[in-house]
């Protein structure tokens, strides 16, 4: 690690706002690469995970992300589950920047890929009951576009598609769809009755997109339905 990229590291530390985030912004720039130095804070951000400052939580686990295309032991196959909690945060912007990351860990195998697929999946359907579900849903299909961009491989794709089958209102259907660019007018659509959204409310500028599908099966009764979305606008952080 060379002095620059060392300074950045300890200036993740400092309760100032704008050092620790430029800080930041540079190391995820210096991390887009495969580096050499990764295991000298590889357990310094294992340990962050569970740090009382949500910024440090937010920061490790991205950071985290960025890395695993630069462990060569595969550490990430078994520190993965530590890594979980973050995208759970209880700060939502915490929680949703760790979300948008994981992506990045599936690019580097298909052991890492099976791994992120089968945790999205899973997310995606047991947050039906979360206030910020439509917003957890969006991250989740976008992270698989870019995991599927990355990759090529139409596995991703796949499992993508099905997802959004499963959401039972049209409208934040069309929306996950959109990052697909996937034609719905060819597809066959339900009785517009069969979705009511029960008075769900999303932020439209978090959720951008169009295009939506319709399948019959789902993964239980109710997968479909998020609960009532938060009013909360798009989430701030610094980190």
């Amino acid at each position: 690690m060379d002095k620059a990229t060392r300074m950045d590291w300890g200036n993740l530390r400092p309760q100032d706002g704008e050092t620790r985030y430029q800080a930041f912004m540079r190391l995820l720039e210096t991390t887009k690469q495969p580096m050499d130095w990764a295991y000298e804070v590889w357990d310094e951000l294992i340990a962050n995970l569970s740090h009382k400052d949500n910024h440090q939580r937010a920061i490790a686990a991205q950071l985290l992300s960025n890395m695993a295309k630069s462990d060569p032991r595969r550490r990430m196959l078994k520190d993965f589950s530590a890594l979980l909690a973050a995208p759970r945060d209880e700060r939502f912007g915490a929680a949703r920047h760790c979300l948008q990351s994981l992506w990045k860990i599936g690019a580097v195998g298909k052991k890492h890929r099976k791994m992120v697929v089968e945790w999205l999946t899973t997310r995606f359907v047991e947050c039906v009951a979360e206030k910020d579900c439509a917003l957890i849903r969006y991250d989740i299909i976008q992270g698989l576009r870019k995991l599927y961009d990355a990759t090529g491989d139409g596995k991703v794709r796949e499992k993508a598609l099905k997802l959004i089958e499963t959401e039972q209102d049209l409208k934040y259907r069309k929306k996950y769809a959109g990052l697909w660019k996937t034609k719905w007018r060819s597809w066959t659509w339900p009785q517009k009755s069969n979705f009511h959204s029960h008075g769900r409310v999303v932020n439209e500028r978090a959720i951008q997109g169009a295009s939506g599908d319709h399948h019959r099966r789902s993964f239980g009764p109710g997968a479909g339905h998020c609960k009532k979305a938060s009013r909360r606008g798009r989430p701030r952080g610094d980190a």
